[in-house]
């Protein structure tokens, strides 16, 4: 059986994990929330236009 940890894509997974959990812990409690790839996509948008995400953060969750 393969080791999902040693895959490239189980390490950049963990890497954007590792990323939302440092960007959120500084948003307001109440705009937190968990969701889909896509939602985590509007959450960044909302973020950015509130003010809660930084031009140089926002500028790394873009592919």
């Amino acid at each position: 059986m393969c080791d999902n940890t040693k895959l490239l894509a189980f390490e950049l997974t963990v890497d954007v994990a590792v990323f939302v959990y440092q960007v959120t812990a500084r948003f307001p409690k109440r705009s937190c929330m968990d969701g889909s790839l896509r939602e985590s996509h509007y959450q960044i948008s909302i973020s950015k236009r509130l003010g809660f995400l930084n031009n140089e953060d926002s500028s790394l969750t873009e592919p």
